[in-house]
C-alpha cells in the first residue's frame, strides 16, 4: 500500500515539474515572439505601406 502511494506522489511530482517547465518554455517563446514583432515593427515601419493608404484615399475621392 505504501509503495503505491509513493509511486503516485512521484508521478504527481513529475507531472507538476513537467507542467511548470512547459509553461516556462511557452512563456519564453511568447516573449521572444513579442520581441521579434516589436523589432519587425521598428525595422519595417507602417509608413512603408503609406502608398496603399494614399491609393485608397484617391480611390475614395
Amino acid at each position: 500500500m505504501e509503495r503505491g502511494v509513493e509511486q503516485f506522489s512521484n508521478e504527481n511530482l513529475f507531472l507538476a515539474a513537467f507542467s511548470f517547465v512547459f509553461q516556462n518554455v511557452l512563456l519564453e517563446l511568447y516573449k521572444i515572439s513579442i520581441t521579434s514583432l516589436q523589432l519587425h515593427a521598428k525595422l519595417f515601419p507602417p509608413s512603408l505601406s503609406g502608398d496603399v493608404q494614399i491609393w485608397h484615399g484617391k480611390a475614395g475621392v
